[in-house]
């Protein structure tokens, strides 16, 4: 795939939404109600869902994400499958979001090909330089804002930033975000928000 047509993929799926989801099953509700949530987000404009499959057996997790891949298509949403490239794959999710300690990026692309995006969560500028280099699409990064449960695990909105201006690749933040920081986060085009839910 050229590098034109990449970058107007990323831009449709990553650059051009505006209001993320990230959802984790926790058991308390059956699967039809875990996907009645999600439509209803979908519904009122949600338009990236992403997909934590950590309370899930490897089947149950490639279920969920073909049926929420369904749900997505429904609403022209972007469907992002967190740290498994095979079940990103195997459902046809748009993208997958790896961790530092997940399989190399270019392992990843053996899986799964030109088609998906490859988003890659980071913690330093180096990592983000070296994400970039190996052909990450779009940058992760989780609470860059402080809350009375949960410490800053990056270096802020500054870093989200410098990344968005160095290296011209999109941005996602995941995590429980301060409310009142929203406006100042979502304020930068580049710069995405996956609310964090867990059902």
């Amino acid at each position: 795939m050229n590098k034109k047509l990449r970058e107007q993929i990323i831009n449709q799926k990553i650059r051009n939404k505006h209001k993320g989801i990230d959802v984790t099953f926790s058991g308390t509700d059956s699967f039809d109600e875990f996907m009645d949530k999600i439509a209803a987000e979908l519904a009122t404009g949600t338009d990236i869902v992403q997909l934590n499959g950590k309370n899930l057996s490897d089947k149950q997790f490639l279920d969920c994400a073909k049926k929420i891949k369904q749900l997505c298509e429904l609403f022209q949403a972007t469907f992002i499958v967190k740290n498994r490239a095979d079940v990103a794959y195997l459902s046809g999710a748009d993208s997958v979001n790896l961790e530092q300690e997940d399989l190399d990026i270019r392992y990843v692309k053996e899986i799964i090909g030109e088609e998906i995006l490859i988003g890659i969560y980071t913690n330093t500028e180096n990592d983000v330089l070296c994400s970039v280099k190996d052909g990450a699409d779009y940058i992760s990064m989780k609470q860059i804002f402080p809350t009375p449960t949960e410490p800053v695990k990056n270096t802020g909105l500054e870093y989200a930033k410098w990344v968005s201006e160095n290296t011209l690749c999109p941005v996602l933040v995941s995590g429980k975000i301060n409310i009142d920081n929203y406006q100042s986060l979502t304020n930068d085009n580049s710069i995405k928000l996956l609310t964090e839910h867990l059902y």
